[in-house]
């Protein structure tokens, strides 16, 4: 079973993966946070929030556990915010251990002159 099952501490490694990966590392350092960035923040930065939880059940027990979160990278410049965005769905898309993340959808948004790109994933 996945990562998917434990529900709530399963964010905790998006974050790790988020954390360790030098390209994200690059662009935000370590300015990684869980909902929403502190008041303040300068520069780029990424928020990480739990959106869902979704469980299919068979006769034979659990089919299927997924998790849903959104990455939101804000940056004060277009380009760069696509470049974070790219680097995000590297370092998470894909087959890790114990887990698989596929992205799901996206959007972006334009809010106090910053620069939106969000990203939506499943965690199974």
């Amino acid at each position: 079973m996945g990562r998917a099952d434990k529900k709530f501490l399963a964010i905790k490694e998006i974050f790790s993966l988020l954390s360790n990966n030098p390209a994200v590392q690059s662009f935000v350092g370590d300015k990684i946070y869980p909902l929403i960035a502190p008041q303040g923040t300068q520069g780029d930065f990424i928020a990480v929030q739990r959106d869902g939880y979704r469980r299919d059940d068979t006769k034979m027990g659990v089919a299927l556990q997924m998790s849903v979160f959104y990455v939101t990278v804000v940056s004060e410049d277009y380009d760069r915010s696509l470049y974070i965005a790219d680097a995000v769905y590297d370092a998470l898309e894909g087959i890790h251990p114990n887990m698989r993340i596929k992205l799901e959808d996206y959007g972006e948004q334009y809010i106090d002159s910053k620069f939106f790109q969000v990203l939506k994933f499943n965690l199974e």
